[in-house]
């Protein structure tokens, strides 16, 4: 290496072609060459040129090591990182967040309630106006459209802040923002900035930039716990997305960067950008930062922006406004929620409705049946919590509920089931999965005398005349249905004695009178004895062609056979012949076994469409958007054809239940002369001389409305009410559930237009009563003189004095157990 020769080569140079290496790496002769070290002849410089040799290779092997080093690492960083890139795994669309289902009066404007897991209404990108989206990209990424994804300066800045320990949060683009929230990445931490800023690079490559802005501005939170841009919009200022201006879309743009009071218990430390905490903030961010913001990106001219000022009709955050993620549960209409969620989520026409966890939160907007006036006319009536309702001032103990239908369509106008909708429902049942268990809850009532309307019906389905004549004695027995005075529950009776029995006069058996006689005084003896005639079974098969769903008959309890409970019987699962006698006795005619307030209303709408039968529903149209993914079916079949009850016989029905109006306390008839048809009724408290239900259930030919009156304490179950002077009074059905129906009814019917109610055409075989037609009789000596002025009045249609009827027919004392209980069947 110095000057040596070697093989006679010129002086400085080396052939090295030329050099045999042994086998210990010297070259022949030793180290130095064929002739061992030091044969040949030291160069210029001698010892000292091999010292400074020596650290210039050094230097230059370190130079190279390090170059090959760094090109090493070079190629594990681009292979690490071209892998760690490509492991980002990415879904196969941008997810849609979860949303608010938004629940409907009928009108579709007026918003009943909200459930949900966020307040969140998703719309696309056409539905923000392009101002809104640009006050957005000013506010929080003004490189959004022509950065990739990722704000490189931003990276850098916040790796300067994180070694000097400056902020270690660094601005992320509105992509980035976005990528957090999708993936779920929480806290600040290196691993979490680098997969943010992937996945953000992922979305500029796959998606557009108007489909990442959409996405983002439907998930980003704007406080008020409103989720997206929709949500924001009605939060503060009560209206669409798409009906802001652009002084409202820069304020709720502003609000992004921070939208709540870094503490709510003292917001004045940090307020953020809600106006209602921090409006000097938000003023401050609105026009000294995102509108200059706009001009400079050319959003808008300078002259646009000089003419905008700054908002002033933001609304305040209240804690119960629609602005939350949940509300309406609480309230009395919280029972119809149940109701819709139950109906939907039973449905088998839309999958996805069916699914409790989509039907929650998949942004749906559900119209319900439920008419907005008439449903705050029945909570004005019927709330004893609402000042100046029928109810207010009652004793505490009484709890009301009402439900009205649409004759012949099933629609459900109006429901209360009391005052708390997350409490007990008072009006019917429901199995709900989403916002409840899935188990069936509400309660049930004995109908006392208002089913006898099914009794009757059933009569008359079988040929028996309205005309027909009947025993109706203050006191009958039974023996085949083990009513005698032997027997535990002893005979049957009349509420009121004489006064709610036929006429005592008539010959040549006395107290013998008609089925609309019978009807409009509530004859317990008449109409037990109609049913020991029809039979149970078929009242039963009667009742379920009409409407009603499920019926409670009492069985032995498990826990304890000595005493019994009551016991849901789905009718759709059964017919009347399975359930009677082996459940139900003949005391089903007087009405002792339990029903719901929602079904004897259903039942009621029946009659008033004149045999037309439509199931009661809650749900009349479902959105997703725009889109109409559900509409209600209406099922109707006519009770001529699944009952043999005609319309001609439901004619003669209609009719005697108008004398029960007219004949009876003149404060339940309508006002303006509308006419109507009703029945009362009213069930005892076990053997004693109170009542426990209170029932008046009528209708319009355009409304069907059933009232009941109980009581919501287990421990006090009698219901007494206060007449006008404060005295307390055994309830019954004429005088306060009367008093609730007339006046909702009138309310409700304001502005109808007044329909007759069809004429009488007294079908049917009138001998076929239990009794013959009774020989007329000289009027009692008071009467003599009235009786020269019109014809004998034995058993017309309206007999003036022959009984109020206000609601006496309660059931007398003969809501006792029937004596056949047996085991109940497994799919009762």
């Amino acid at each position: 290496m110095g000057s040596a020769s070697v093989g006679g080569s010129p002086a400085g140079r080396a052939t090295v072609g030329r050099a045999s290496v042994g086998p210990d790496g010297s070259g022949p002769g030793g180290p130095g060459g064929p002739n061992g070290p030091g044969r040949g002849r030291a160069g210029a410089g001698g010892a000292g040129g091999k010292k400074k040799t020596s650290k210039r290779t050094r230097r230059r092997n370190i130079i190279l090591a390090a170059a090959a080093l760094l090109i090493m690492m070079s190629g594990v960083i681009v292979v690490g990182g071209t892998y760690y890139f490509d492991s980002v795994k990415m879904p196969d669309a941008l997810p849609t967040p979860a949303q608010s289902t938004t629940i409907y009066y009928a009108d579709g404007q007026h918003q009943m309630a909200k459930i949900g897991d966020q307040n969140r209404t998703n719309v696309g990108i056409n539905q923000i106006p392009k101002y809104v989206q640009d006050a957005v990209v000013a506010a929080e990424d003004n490189t959004f459209y022509t950065n990739q994804g990722v704000d490189f300066r931003g990276i850098m800045r916040a790796l300067v802040n994180n070694v000097t320990g400056g902020d270690r949060e660094g601005a992320s683009t509105i992509t980035q923002q976005y990528a957090r929230k999708m993936a779920d990445l929480e806290g600040i931490s290196y691993a979490r900035k680098l997969r943010e800023a992937v996945i953000a690079m992922k979305l500029t490559k796959d998606y557009s930039k108007a489909q990442i802005l959409n996405a983002y501005l439907n998930t980003v939170y704007f406080g008020r716990g409103a989720y997206g841009i929709e949500a924001a919009s009605q939060a503060y200022f009560h209206k669409s997305v798409s009906q802001l201006t652009p002084a409202e879309g820069i304020l709720i743009a502003g609000v992004i960067k921070q939208p709540e009071p870094a503490d709510l218990n003292n917001p004045s430390a940090s307020p953020g950008y809600d106006p209602a905490y921090g409006l000097a903030q938000s003023k401050d961010r609105w026009g000294n930062y995102i509108l200059p913001n706009m001009v400079k990106l050319k959003f808008m001219s300078q002259a646009d922006a000089s003419k905008l000022t700054y908002p002033t009709d933001w609304v305040k955050p209240s804690a119960d406004t629609m602005d939350a993620s949940q509300y309406g549960l609480d309230l009395p209409t919280g029972f119809i929620l149940h109701q819709v969620m139950a109906e939907l989520s039973h449905q088998t026409d839309v999958k996805a409705l069916a699914n409790t966890k989509t039907l929650k939160t998949g942004g749906y907007k559900i119209i319900t049946t439920i008419d907005y006036n008439m449903e705050q006319d029945a909570i004005k009536t019927a709330d004893d919590k609402v000042k100046g309702s029928v109810m207010s001032g009652q004793p505490t103990n009484l709890q009301a509920s009402l439900v009205t239908i649409e004759p012949s369509t099933g629609r459900v106008k109006a429901y209360f089931g009391g005052h708390d909708g997350s409490g007990l429902d008072y009006a019917g049942i429901y199995d709900d999965p989403v916002l409840g268990d899935g188990n069936w809850t509400g309660a049930h009532f004995p109908p006392g005398s208002t089913f006898k309307l099914y009794t009757l019906a059933t009569a008359l389905s079988q040929g028996i005349s309205i005309d027909s004549y009947w025993n109706g004695a203050p006191k009958v027995e039974f023996p085949d249905q083990n009513r005698t005075a032997k027997s535990p529950a002893g005979p049957v009776t009349n509420a009121d004695g004489a006064g709610d029995s036929c006429p005592a006069n008539t010959q040549p058996v006395k107290y013998v009178c008609t089925l609309q006689m019978a009807l409009q005084k509530s004859m317990n003896t008449v109409f037990f004895g109609v049913g020991d005639v029809v039979h149970a079974s078929n009242i039963i098969d009667m009742a379920k062609a009409m409407g009603i769903e499920h019926l409670w008959a009492p069985v032995p309890d498990p826990a304890n056979p000595k005493s019994t409970i009551d016991k849901r019987f789905d009718l759709a699962n059964y017919t009347g012949a399975q359930l009677s006698p082996k459940y139900f006795g003949n005391e089903l005619s007087i009405g002792q076994y339990g029903t719901t307030v929602l079904d004897n209303a259903t039942g009621v709408a029946t009659l008033a469409a004149r045999g037309i039968s439509a199931p009661s529903h809650f749900v009349e149209k479902v959105y997703q958007g725009s889109n109409l993914v559900y509409e209600e079916r209406l099922r109707q079949t006519n009770t001529a054809q699944t009952a043999h009850l005609t319309q001609q016989e439901i004619d003669d029905e209609t009719w005697a239940m108008q004398s029960v109006i007219q004949n009876g306390l003149s404060k339940n008839k309508l006002a303006g002369g509308r006419e109507a048809a009703a029945k009362t009724g009213t069930w005892q408290y076990g053997n004693t001389a109170h009542n426990q239900d209170g029932w008046y259930a009528g209708f319009t030919p355009q409304l069907a409305t059933v009232v009941h009156i109980g009581s919501r304490d287990p421990k006090n179950p009698i219901v007494k009410w206060k007449d006008d002077n404060g005295n307390l009074k055994d309830i019954n059905g004429a005088d306060l559930p009367g008093t609730v129906w007339k006046t909702y009814m009138d309310l409700a019917s304001k502005g109808m237009k007044k329909v007759k109610l069809p004429d009488p055409k007294h079908v049917g075989d009138a001998t076929k009563g239990n009794e013959q037609s009774p020989q007329p009789q000289a009027p009692p000596p008071d009467q003599q003189q009235q009786q020269q002025q019109q014809q004998p009045c034995l058993t017309p249609p309206f007999c003036p004095g022959q009984g109020d009827n206000g609601g006496r027919g309660h059931g007398g004392n003969n809501n006792v157990p029937p004596t056949n209980q047996q085991q109940a069947p497994p799919n009762g």
